[in-house]
């Protein structure tokens, strides 16, 4: 073999180019001469069931507080309550996407608000009958963890719904509007 060259007989293979790997908040991309190749979030392992110090190490005392804890943080505090740009909201802890720029709405109540998230299955909705209200918890199915809460009050030229997440349940990836 000579300078990355293999000869077989009268064909020369050239290996395949590396593709570099990049770590973005537990979600892996990897990319070839530019182009989007691969989008892997690794939600076969049961991150759900990591212990508290797992989670401790990898969020935020407030991201901890509000997706392991169930907090809250305070109304129009948060950084995404007044995003408008374009791009997809995943969830901070696993990586996993959840809605879309497109769904989200002004609610008024000062935290991001969506009439639908990108797929049912990648959240799990329960009922919540804590601090004497009945509303539903709005948890993101692959790890587990609290993002906010679903109300029936949203816009009813779509579906209804009101998905009230915490900025810091969530990460913004900004997509192109080309």
């Amino acid at each position: 073999m000579t300078s990355g060259l293999a000869a077989r007989g009268s064909m020369t293979i050239q290996p395949a180019p590396p593709i570099p790997l990049y770590f973005i908040h537990n979600t892996y991309q990897a990319a070839h001469h530019g182009h989007f190749l691969i989008h892997l979030n690794y939600m076969n392992e049961d991150i759900k069931n990591k212990p508290g110090s797992y989670w401790k190490e990898k969020l935020t005392p407030e991201e901890y507080q509000v997706l392991r804890e169930q907090g809250t943080e305070a109304a129009f505090t948060g950084k995404y309550w007044d995003n408008h740009e374009t791009g997809m909201y995943a969830c901070a802890a696993c990586g996993q996407e959840l809605f879309s720029s497109k769904t989200k709405f002004d609610s008024g109540s000062g935290w991001p608000s969506f009439d639908d998230p990108i797929n049912a299955e990648h959240i799990e909705l329960i009922e919540d009958t804590s601090h004497g209200m009945r509303r539903t918890e709005v948890k993101c199915k692959n790890c587990g963890s609290h993002l906010g809460h679903m109300f029936d009050d949203g816009p009813t030229r779509s579906t209804g719904k009101r998905y009230c997440i915490n900025s810091c349940s969530l990460n913004f990836q900004e997509k192109d509007q080309a």
